[in-house]
């Protein structure tokens, strides 16, 4: 089973929607800048890509606040401010396109966790899950042909 962790110092970004003229629809320049960053950080740290279905594990660090006093800064743990972690993870599933995996519809599994830390950073854990057995949850509610 191959598993590749990749870990990017950058402050993370949601993704954002379109912004549509009337000459069509395009992503800001910003998300667009993030994205080249992202790919090039991961092309030095990916061994290659990963074919079949895909786990992927991210864990998004903010970096806590200087104006929080000492006592507030020790206890705060869980992100629960915005920017949501559905357009965190669309961000970096799309960053990640063409580099880690073909499409990101590869990815089948994981978990996104959004934290309080001393800096900003992005941890990607990706795994390959071919080999892996079915999981067990919810497993027994799936539906397959002949049951």
């Amino acid at each position: 089973m191959r598993k590749e962790i990749l870990i990017f110092d950058i402050v993370p970004v949601p993704a954002p929607r379109p912004r549509v003229t009337k000459s069509g629809a395009y992503m800001p320049e910003s998300y667009r800048n993030f994205k080249r960053i992202i790919g090039y950080l991961a092309r030095r740290q990916l061994k290659a890509p990963f074919t079949g279905a895909v786990k992927m594990n991210i864990l998004f660090q903010f970096k806590k606040p200087k104006s929080w006093s000492k006592a507030k800064r020790k206890r705060a743990f869980w992100h629960t401010q915005k920017p949501d972690k559905d357009n965190l993870e669309k961000s970096i599933k799309d960053a990640l396109e063409g580099i880690a995996y073909r499409n990101d519809s590869a990815v089948a599994s994981g978990s996104i966790h959004k934290v309080w830390g001393d800096c900003n950073r992005i941890v990607v854990e990706l795994e390959d899950l071919s080999d892996e057995e079915r999981p067990e949850m919810f497993y027994q509610y799936a539906k397959e042909e002949g049951r």
